[in-house]
């Protein structure tokens, strides 16, 4: 069950980055450079994903420094897999 939550609260926080990167889009590349723009983004993300991850791993029961690590790792393989299958099957990124 700990495994489903941890994916469950990932996909949380993958919709909270693809707000934040629409946010970049729409409203930060018109007005700044792009390294601006994804500089500005890269605080606006951290500040948008630490408070929903604070307030959500109370609800994994993970109390040991092991488990939470665990979990972290879980998040990071997601998130590499679904970075590399997004840029090679939808963006067309074959490199």
């Amino acid at each position: 069950m700990l495994f489903l939550k941890a994916i469950g609260i990932w996909a949380i926080l993958v919709i909270v980055a693809i707000v934040n990167g629409t946010f970049r889009v729409a409203v930060l590349n018109p007005r700044f450079s792009d390294l601006t723009a994804h500089q500005i983004s890269s605080v606006t993300g951290s500040v948008l994903i630490l408070p929903v991850t604070m307030s959500l791993i109370p609800i994994l029961g993970a109390s040991s420094t092991k488990g939470l690590l665990g979990i972290g790792l879980l998040w990071l393989a997601l998130t590499v897999t679904f970075e590399f299958s997004f840029g090679h099957f939808v963006a067309g990124h074959s490199d």
